[in-house]
C-alpha cells in the first residue's frame, strides 16, 4: 500500500466514523478539502478495500468481522513468527477468512483447522496489530 493510499483510506475511515457521508461524491469533496483529491474510481476501490457498507445513515465500517472475532476467538498465543488462535469448534475457517480479508501488512497467511488457526507473521511485531484486531 502506498503512503498516499494509506493516508487517503485513513481519512475515509475517520470521515465515515465522524459524520454521515452518503455518496461517493460527498466523500470526494471531503477528501479534496483535506488535500487528498481522488477520482470516483479510486474512492470506489477504497470503499471496497475498507469493507465499508452503505446504510441509510451513510457509509459505515462493516462490523461483521469485529462481531465474528468477538464471538468466536477464544485466545491467541504467539510463538516466534506464528500466532496460534483458538476458536470455538467449527469456526476457525470463518475467522481465518476474515483475517485474510483484513490484509494486515504483517500477516503472510493463515491455515485453519476446526478450532485452531495458524497465522504466519512477516515480523514478530505484526502480532500486536493482529491481537488488537482480534481481541480489541
Amino acid at each position: 500500500m502506498t503512503a498516499g493510499k494509506g493516508r487517503r483510506q485513513a481519512a475515509i475511515l475517520e470521515l465515515v466514523q465522524s459524520k454521515p457521508v452518503r455518496t461517493q461524491q460527498e466523500l470526494a469533496a471531503e477528501l479534496a478539502a483535506r488535500g487528498l483529491p481522488a477520482t470516483q474510481a479510486t474512492i470506489s476501490r477504497d470503499i471496497s478495500d475498507l469493507h465499508l457498507v452503505r446504510t441509510p445513515d451513510g457509509y459505515r465500517p462493516n462490523g461483521l468481522a469485529r462481531a465474528v472475532f468477538a464471538e468466536h476467538v477464544k485466545e491467541m498465543t504467539v510463538v516466534q513468527f506464528l500466532a496460534v488462535i483458538k476458536t470455538w469448534p467449527g469456526t476457525a475457517n470463518l475467522v481465518a477468512r476474515h483475517i485474510d480479508e483484513a490484509e494486515l501488512p504483517g500477516v503472510a497467511g493463515t491455515v485453519a483447522g476446526d478450532d485452531t488457526i495458524i497465522v504466519v507473521l512477516r515480523a514478530k511485531s505484526a502480532a500486536d496489530d493482529l491481537r488488537r484486531m482480534l481481541l480489541g
